[in-house]
């Protein structure tokens, strides 16, 4: 077989090797300095669409554990002004029994009633200046001052029940008119009061056969009248300790607030509980879509090293082989001198 050199094929096929094989190792370069298995459609495409959709659920995961976390710290903002609110109905109490004893003054009742009324004008303080990222907290008025509800965003779907995590802003008041009762209250028990006056003047006015049943059912109506009057919600203004007999009212209508107070840091707290246990179930989500995004996206490293260093060693190989085809056209120069 004849020299020919206007053509040299072996060069061009140790090119062609030497191309395909910078190629590749400029992948494995790749994958290796990114850790990626996928750094283009190319590498996988159906193994990057399936990861991409991991990413955008892993990366909303952890931004509803962020959301639910803010929603702890709204929670323990309401929490807190509740109670320094029950701290502050405590020493309300704590001033009506001392002025509902007979062994304190008028005097003495005039200076805890002072204090007493400016400690009712804290309770109002503190339910309107609580607040969270602009929010009123405890006055009742919720998201925006118009009586939405607050939600909290603990899911990556647009599912009420499955994705959200809604607090009742109604269900948080400590307002005087809500502890101690306002005007529609007052305005009812006047109402419920009338009618039992109204039943007792039709017992009066009624023809019985026997005055003992007048009397019997006449009785029965003047205790509930008497009761209603004794049960009754007392108007904040009228709450003080000025004198024994409105101490001793007083009594009553703190314990109800009291409760009431109680009643609403307990639903703030299961509300946090459950917070919690949402945090906790996003944690284990994360961590097992992150866990199967790896498997798919992430660089093996043991066998992408291996397969660099494979295409090095040919890389060297292929160019030894184009040295070697490159200079075999020397020979032709002996044939012509």
């Amino acid at each position: 077989m004849g020299l020919r050199i206007s053509t040299n094929v072996a060069s061009l096929a140790a090119q062609k090797t030497m191309s395909q094989n910078t190629v590749k190792q400029n992948q494995a370069l790749g994958k290796l300095s990114s850790g990626q298995r996928i750094v283009r459609a190319a590498d996988d495409a159906a193994g990057l669409a399936m990861s991409e959709k991991l990413k955008a659920r892993i990366i909303g995961a952890q931004q509803a554990e962020r959301n639910a976390n803010d929603g702890i710290s709204m929670l323990q903002t309401a929490e807190g002004g509740l109670n320094e609110v029950s701290r502050v109905l405590i020493r309300l109490r704590e001033l009506s029994v001392q002025s509902s004893s007979d062994t304190v003054g008028n005097k003495e009742r005039e200076f805890a009633n002072l204090e007493f009324q400016n400690m009712k004008k804290e309770i109002e303080r503190i339910s309107q200046v609580t607040e969270y990222n602009g929010s009123k907290l405890l006055n009742g008025e919720g998201l925006g001052g118009n009586g939405q509800d607050y939600d909290i965003q603990v899911g990556v779907h647009n599912k009420q029940f499955e994705d959200r995590l809604t607090y009742k802003s109604e269900m948080i008041n400590s307002t005087l008119a809500s502890l101690f009762g306002g005007e529609t209250q007052r305005d009812q028990q006047v109402e419920a009061q009338l009618a039992l006056r109204n039943k007792l003047n039709a017992i009066d006015a009624e023809v019985y056969g026997h005055d003992r049943e007048r009397v019997q059912l006449r009785e029965a109506a003047q205790k509930e009248y008497v009761d209603s009057l004794e049960s009754g919600e007392n108007m904040p203004s009228e709450l003080s300790v000025i004198n024994k007999e409105s101490a001793q009212l007083s009594l009553r209508s703190i314990d109800e607030a009291i409760q009431r107070v109680s009643n609403q840091r307990a639903e703030l707290g299961s509300v946090q509980n459950r917070l919690g246990s949402v945090i906790a179930n996003l944690q284990t989500t994360n961590e097992n879509l992150s866990a199967t995004n790896s498997r798919i996206k992430d660089t093996e490293y043991a066998s992408t090293t291996a397969e660099n260093m494979k295409l090095n060693i040919l890389q060297q190989a292929s160019t030894a082989v184009l040295a070697q085809a490159n200079a075999s056209g020397q020979s032709a120069l002996r044939l012509i001198g």
